[in-house]
């Protein structure tokens, strides 16, 4: 299967826009599979970050991501998760490819996330560089990474 690599098949939005899409996604993935607590799986920054959902060749909402952005020029990219029937087929690729983009529109020239260490080499292929030394966030072992557009 080809994937969702075209705008077509991506939808950006607020959080209030795309919240119905994107959190049954994220609370699959990250709640259900990871065991991150549901209390900590949503904050603060939803509301204020740029949202993307990626929907597979049916119109199901199938991948999701964020990117946030403030004032000196650096962006976060997080909260990218794919639904399990879906990983390896391009979905994350496309989201995060996305997310890229859209930080780069927003003026962004530095990129940061959280990655989980087992998903560092998928960042990695993106231009990003692991930062100092892993650390536990929402008890699973993630590495600070960069890149500059």
């Amino acid at each position: 299967m080809n994937t969702t690599d075209n705008a077509a098949n991506l939808r950006f939005g607020s959080w209030v826009d795309l919240k119905r899409l994107a959190l049954p996604i994220r609370l699959t993935v990250f709640v259900e599979e990871q065991g991150v607590p549901y209390e900590l799986e949503q904050d603060e920054f939803d509301e204020q970050a740029t949202h993307v959902v990626a929907f597979d060749v049916d119109g199901c909402a199938v991948a999701t991501g964020r990117v946030l952005t403030s004032p000196n020029s650096t962006a976060k990219i997080g909260r990218i998760a794919v639904l399990e029937p879906y990983r390896g087929k391009g979905y994350g690729k496309a989201v995060l490819r996305s997310l890229i983009e859209q930080a780069d529109v927003l003026g962004a020239k530095t990129l940061k996330l959280h990655a989980q260490c087992e998903a560092e080499h998928f960042y990695r292929s993106f231009g990003f560089q692991a930062l100092g030394e892993p650390f536990m966030e929402a008890g699973i072992r993630h590495v600070l990474m960069v890149r500059q557009n």
